[in-house]
């Protein structure tokens, strides 16, 4: 009987033993698929954003080990062609995986190469101050890894970089602010931004910061949080009127050793960095090859921390970086129109006796880009130094022209002066009319108009964010501006706009009352230092049924637009052609609305929408300097 109840334990054991070994299996599964995809995916198939988030498609006529630069990237749950950034291409597992037909969450650009990225797009995508850090002041937080997988020599090259651009801002109370963090199995500071209103301070700081690191770990999530806690407050010298900006420097992915769970720390490194995304701050990652493998590790959690792949900057080579801090100081900060009217910055890689054409013009505080005249250049003492070498740096702003220069190399002359629609900083209300007076058709092309239009814009925290309503018999939300500082989002939500209306009715007067009530309020994403634009679309004046007096509607519409002028909102009204009549109508109200006929754009055609996209973005536009 003992001898029974033996074996039936020991039999319970190994039962226990095969149970547990098949869990294990099974939730290693669990854990591999939740990394791919089932086979059989193509460019053209439906996606989500988990596990099918990167696809490489399979080339039949091309071996495998050939260097391959577009891959697709899921986006509103459809793929879409995209380009590895320069300096990389597809890794072969990735490719193999495409061959199956499989996608991944991995992002598949993990391998150095020369042929991949277009110099023109490469362009656009590395102007880390085009976007991001022209501003009249702003407060600037460095993170720089400094873990054994960069080389000494790299450190070196990393710390040059940083104090390269803090000499190209202009570094006061006023303007820049900047502090930073090293770090590598720990985190050291380098300086707060109290501490980062002096530029000889600043510059000995980041001169001195730490580069040793005794273990090899990479503790991204412990600088994170740092600089959430102890840099980005006021008691630190955080300006809550000007912007927050997070640039991260790194080789790699978080990593706390090989016995910890470096998985979960990842994670928490992305949490971190979404609470500062959130908290307003413009996250970038500068991406480093790592030392041993010459390969991109980390990507993943690169986006995570950017928030966007258009903040993520690869720097395949280091020397790559002298570029970059070019493009940082043609864009320091604001400047002075009569001390500091003109900057030459010298031309990257210039020759001697090379003639310059390009110089920089201070208008309404900041720099913009002009061309000497034809038969004109910039003068040589703006260019070398005194034994003809060419100049590695500008020379200080000043009020004296520099095309003094005769020269056959310069023809084109300067073009007109434009808004630059990528430093527009606004909260943009659009409002579209979507009554029954106004064809499907013609509905269809408002939308592609107002898509059209969003596109001009930067949309982020820091930039223009959008809301919006649609309306007939009644009033149809679009997004709150909570919602409207995501492209992707806002693209969205106004293609799914509500287009379809009961009864013939045109509650203007409503859709104002909703504007001024609801969407230009804090709560709702509105921001009390940025302007209020309003832009209305519309075919005709209010109109709620043959029983309501139209003239007391109609001036009800003109007394909310009143108020919302005299609260600060710039209006402005894009006329639409009747369905029917084809002629305008509502000109009286319209003109009650916006206050002044220059802000009043009559289209005589539906058609005519696509050619005015550019003056009715330039016209919305209030630059970030009016902030």
């Amino acid at each position: 009987m003992k001898r029974e109840r033996r074996d039936i334990s020991k039999m319970e054991e190994i039962m226990n033993v095969v149970y547990l070994s098949l869990i294990l299996a099974i939730l290693h599964v669990e854990a591999r698929n939740s990394r791919f995809s089932d086979m059989g995916k193509t460019p053209d198939s439906r996606c989500h954003e988990k596990n099918e988030n990167y696809l490489v498609e399979y080339v039949a006529i091309d071996p495998i080990d050939k260097t391959q630069c577009t891959y697709y990237r899921c986006a509103d749950s459809y793929y879409k062609k995209t380009r590895c950034p320069k300096g990389t291409s597809i890794g072969i597992k990735y490719k193999i995986k495409g061959k199956k037909g499989i996608s991944q969450r991995m992002m598949p650009c993990t391998i150095q190469a020369d042929a991949c990225g277009d110099p023109n797009e490469e362009a656009q995508r590395n102007m880390l101050s085009e976007r991001t850090l022209r501003f009249c002041g702003m407060d600037l937080i460095w993170v720089a890894d400094m873990s054994c997988s960069i080389a000494p020599d790299d450190k070196e090259r990393v710390k040059k970089f940083i104090m390269n651009v803090i000499e190209s801002f202009r570094i006061s109370p006023i303007h820049v602010r900047t502090g930073g963090v090293s770090y590598g199995h720990e985190v050291h500071n380098i300086q707060t931004l109290k501490e980062g209103r002096n530029r000889p301070i600043t510059l000995r700081n980041f001169e001195n910061m730490n580069t040793d690191d005794g273990k090899c770990r990479t503790v991204t999530n412990d600088a994170l949080r740092r600089v959430r806690d102890k840099y980005f407050i006021e008691a630190a010298g955080d300006r809550p009127q000007f912007p927050n900006v997070l640039i991260v420097i790194t080789d790699g992915k978080t990593n706390q050793g090989k016995k910890e769970d470096n998985d979960a720390f990842s994670k928490e490194t992305i949490r971190l960095a979404e609470e500062i995304r959130k908290s307003g701050a413009e996250t970038i990652v500068v991406g480093l090859a790592q030392k041993r493998s010459g390969k991109l590790t980390g990507y993943e959690e690169w986006l995570g921390i950017a928030g966007t792949e258009e903040n993520i900057y690869v720097m395949e080579s280091f020397e790559q970086l002298a570029t970059k801090v070019k493009v940082l100081a043609e864009k320091s900060c604001c400047c002075n129109d009569a001390t500091e009217k003109y900057m030459v910055i010298p031309k990257l890689f210039r020759q001697p006796n090379e003639d310059q054409c390009e110089y920089l013009r201070c208008v309404n505080s900041y720099y913009v880009r002009e061309q000497c005249p034809k038969g004109l250049a910039i003068q040589d003492r703006y260019l070398q130094r005194k034994d003809g070498q060419p100049l590695q740096k500008s020379k200080k702003p000043s009020d004296n022209y520099p095309c003094r220069k005769r020269s056959q190399a310069c023809r084109q002359g300067n073009p007109p002066i434009r808004p630059d629609l990528s430093f527009c900083g606004m909260d943009l209300m659009v409002v579209i009319d979507m009554s029954c007076s106004i064809s499907d058709e013609n509905k269809t092309t408002v939308v592609n108009f107002v898509q059209d239009l969003i596109s001009k814009f930067v949309i982020s925290p820091l930039h223009v964010k959008i809301a919006g309503i649609s309306y007939a018999s009644k009033v149809n939300n679009i997004q709150t501006f909570n919602e409207g500082r995501n492209r992707p989002i806002t693209m969205r939500n106004f293609k799914r706009m509500t287009r379809e209306d009961g009864r013939c009715h045109t509650v203007t007067d409503d859709a104002l009352e909703a504007v001024r009530d609801i969407y230009f309020k804090e709560v709702m994403g509105d921001r009390p230092l940025y302007k209020n634009v309003l832009l209305l679309l519309t075919d005709g004046h209010s109109y709620k049924g043959k029983k309501v007096d139209k003239e007391m509607l109609s001036n009800k519409t003109i007394a909310l637009g009143a108020e919302l002028r005299k609260n600060g909102v710039l209006t402005i009204i894009v006329g639409l052609p009747k369905k029917r009549k084809g002629t305008l109508a509502g000109m009286n109200e319209w003109l009650g609305i916006a206050g002044d006929p220059e802000n009043i754009l009559y289209m005589n055609t539906f058609d005519e929408l696509e050619t005015k996209i550019q003056l009715i973005a330039e016209k919305s536009c209030v630059s970030l300097n009016e902030v």
